[in-house]
């Protein structure tokens, strides 16, 4: 067959078949490790997708409980065999049937604890730091430690796992956030941590950037001109259409904002919340619905029942000056015994993390609630979901797709 015939073939296969298909002959393994087929091979995998719907894959991270909590924080001391693969933490690849058969208050799913190699633990850090935070981006996950002493790349689908070097240290300067995307115009992937000046005697609270670039291996250093303020949870962020989002919170609704990084562009902006009226024990979440940003803002009834408000980002809401950016879409609840919003794996399916450790799915037409039927209960406000696709995106250096 002509060799582009056997492309078009090949690029309708499955990147888990392709790699066993580099054995079949040496011209199939030259043209499977071309970046430029690894490109074509993407974009199709996702326009497939997004056409089909019978099942949709999702890359899960959470921390589990399959001990009682005092034998989860009993541990002994002195050891220090801990890796992200520790039974209190799992990174899974969850494929969930999207066919309109219900198996009664389950989601008909296929579960695949992701098998990747032995994480060392450098310098014996603390046991109770050795949990990772993991990010997800085309087929590549990428694994920071609460620490900050190791960071990883890895792509579970190649078998490659790639250690990344550590940033500069600044002192008097503490994290705030993080995130991980793609950059479509230099064909790049970067991971961007956020730094405030922790100094009391500091005004100004300088706040800088330190963005990872997997192609040349290397940290730089980003000034930041917008107020860096305070995160409970340095994992709460989206990543969407090349942007990354994070609430910028100092603990006080009334000054909350959303800050965005452009990974082209590598601009920061601060946008705007909702004109909401919340107390200081309501919570909120975002999270990627229908291709934009959207927000949840919690109101606790009772501590069994919650009401959700979820309020959805206009595109061109810069078009018009002083223009509200959000829309308010819906009002969900009150709900029994669920903690908040995951992650949206159709677009009116919700996950969601309830009180007692499950991870259930909300359907916003039929209000219908089904479990997720993963083992081990979650510790609520600790997981991270997102889309997951199999690629053939290579995190080694040598293999980085050329722009």
């Amino acid at each position: 067959m002509p060799e582009e015939v056997v492309e078009e073939i090949l690029l309708r296969l499955p990147a888990d078949s392709l790699v066993r298909f580099k054995c079949v002959c040496k011209s199939w393994y030259a043209l499977i490790n071309d970046p430029s087929f690894v490109h074509k091979h993407l974009i199709s995998l996702k326009i497939e997708n997004s056409k089909s719907s019978s099942s949709i894959s999702l890359f899960l991270s959470r921390n589990r409980q399959e001990l009682s909590l005092d034998e989860i924080f009993d541990f002994e001391e002195g050891e220090e065999s801990w890796w992200f693969g520790h039974r209190d933490q799992v990174l899974s690849l969850i494929t969930i049937r999207n066919d309109g058969v219900h198996n009664g208050d389950r989601l008909s799913c296929a579960i695949e604890e992701l098998d990747l190699p032995l994480i060392p633990n450098p310098e014996n850090v603390n046991r109770s730091s050795r949990i990772f935070n993991g990010f997800h981006c085309n087929g590549i996950i990428f694994l920071a430690d609460e620490s900050e002493k190791t960071f990883v790349l890895c792509n579970p689908t190649l078998k490659e796992l790639e250690f990344v070097p550590l940033p500069p240290d600044f002192c008097n300067f503490r994290p705030r956030g993080c995130g991980f995307g793609y950059d479509c115009r230099a064909n790049e992937y970067k991971y961007v941590r956020l730094l405030r000046c922790c100094d009391n005697r500091e005004v100004s609270k300088v706040s800088k950037a330190h963005v990872y670039t997997l192609g040349t291996n290397s940290w730089r250093e980003i000034e930041i001109d917008i107020p860096i303020k305070h995160w409970s949870d340095r994992r709460k962020g989206v990543y969407c259409k090349g942007v990354y989002y994070w609430w910028n919170a100092p603990g006080f609704y009334i000054l909350c904002t959303i800050l965005s990084f452009d990974m082209c562009k590598e601009k920061f902006k601060s946008i705007l919340i909702p004109s909401v009226q919340l107390s200081f024990e309501d919570s909120k979440d975002i999270v990627v619905w229908n291709d934009s940003i959207a927000l949840f803002f919690s109101r606790e009834n009772s501590w069994f029942s919650t009401s959700f408000e979820m309020w959805v980002m206009v595109d061109d809401f810069g078009a018009v000056e002083g223009c509200t950016p959000w829309t308010k879409l819906l009002t969900i609840g009150p709900l029994a015994c669920i903690h908040s919003p995951l992650a949206f794996w159709t677009e009116d399916e919700l996950l969601m993390e309830s009180r007692d450790g499950l991870i259930v799915s909300y359907n916003l037409y039929t209000q219908k609630l089904r479990r997720l039927p993963i083992p081990g209960a979650v510790f609520p406000g600790k997981s991270y979901a997102d889309f997951y696709v199999k690629s053939l995106v290579s995190v080694k250096r040598r293999n980085t797709l050329s722009r």
